[in-house]
């Protein structure tokens, strides 16, 4: 078969299926780093949208395009997402894909007129859901982001809403460490000391905690004798309970750091 017929055959064999998150592996050579704002940011999307693109993975379930999209499904507590499995490209191609999916869609360059367009009849419709779930900071929205129109965009910025300017001027003495933001400027989702209760199966919490673990690199820890989750589920396993207790719904709480 030449490549033109393996690449044909790719696409006729091409299909969508349900892969548990559990058993997806990050790539070795994934060269894209998530950070946290920008996994949370696409999390919403999710919620928002729905879940419109598969994830790409090869025969042993390592992850060729969508590690971001994964991390944030972790997020969500998704136990599966839908997946095209990639069997027809040898490990060069797949490498040098994976390098090209990021790349080549960081050649494009925005149409600063149309995009403003978009946006500004975006503000004007009663949505159900927040702007600033296109990617895009709602203090720049009325700003150009053209770096060469920095002139333009202080103009902008000057005649911008009260509201805005008000987030826009907490933000900088935020950054500067003056006059921190007040709870009505940013209100965080969680706090130091916040306890997080979770009506879950056994089986759900540790999947639940593991996801916390890796998206904070904290280790959770039991309330009332501080073990770590590791020293937990080691002596767990230990037990030998024929009655299975942790079988029906438990409590489980996370305490944020």
């Amino acid at each position: 078969m030449n490549k033109d017929e393996k690449l044909i055959d790719g696409i006729c064999r091409t299909r969508i299926e349900e892969v548990p998150v559990a058993r997806l592996k990050p790539h070795k050579g994934n060269a894209r780093k998530h950070p946290r704002a920008q996994i949370a940011k696409i999390a919403e999307s999710i919620k928002t949208f729905g879940w419109l693109t598969p994830i790409l993975i090869d025969h042993d379930h390592t992850i060729i395009a969508g590690h971001g999209r994964v991390m944030a499904a972790k997020l969500l507590g998704l136990m599966s997402v839908p997946a095209i499995r990639v069997e027809h490209l040898s490990q060069g191609q797949v490498r040098a894909y994976m390098l090209a999916d990021n790349r080549l869609a960081e050649l494009a360059e925005w149409d600063k007129d149309t995009l403003e367009k978009e946006l500004a009849e975006l503000k004007s419709l009663d949505l159900d859901f927040d702007l600033e779930i296109t990617g895009f900071d709602l203090d720049q929205l009325d700003v150009s982001f053209d770096a060469n129109d920095q002139d333009q965009g202080k103009d902008r910025a000057q005649a911008a809403a009260p509201g805005q300017a008000k987030r826009q001027c907490a933000k900088k003495n935020a950054t500067i460490g003056k006059n921190p933001p007040r709870d009505e400027d940013f209100r965080p989702v969680s706090r130091p000391g916040d306890r997080w209760v979770l009506e879950l199966s056994d089986q759900q919490v540790d999947t639940t905690i593991q996801r916390w673990q890796e998206l904070t690199g904290q280790d959770a820890r039991l309330e009332q004798t501080g073990q770590t989750f590791a020293e937990v589920s080691k002596e767990r396993a230990s037990e030998v309970d024929a009655a299975n207790p942790l079988a029906g719904p438990i409590t489980a709480q996370l305490i944020a750091n």
